[in-house]
């Protein structure tokens, strides 16, 4: 499965097999945020967008994080 592009932001159109539900734990490693994870955030508006993210500083306060990690709507890899 290929990643796209909406104007400049990736997404890819279906969830790649190599993704699960992500919980909150799958952020942290010793109580430290894991910078530059990847992560796909399942869109409420298009169904068919899974946005193609990676974390950083402040991640969580951008993009109504916990509203979608409590909906099942984010996915990180499979370990």
């Amino acid at each position: 499965m290929k990643i796209k592009f909406d104007e400049k932001d990736p997404y890819y159109s279906e969830l790649p097999s190599i993704f699960k539900i992500a919980t909150l734990d799958d952020f942290f490693l010793n109580e430290d945020i894991i910078l530059k994870k990847p992560y796909l955030i399942h869109s409420m508006v298009n169904e068919n967008r899974y946005w193609a993210c990676r974390t950083k500083p402040g991640f969580m306060n951008h993009n109504d994080f916990h509203h979608f990690l409590e909906y099942n709507r984010i996915f990180v890899l499979k370990k």
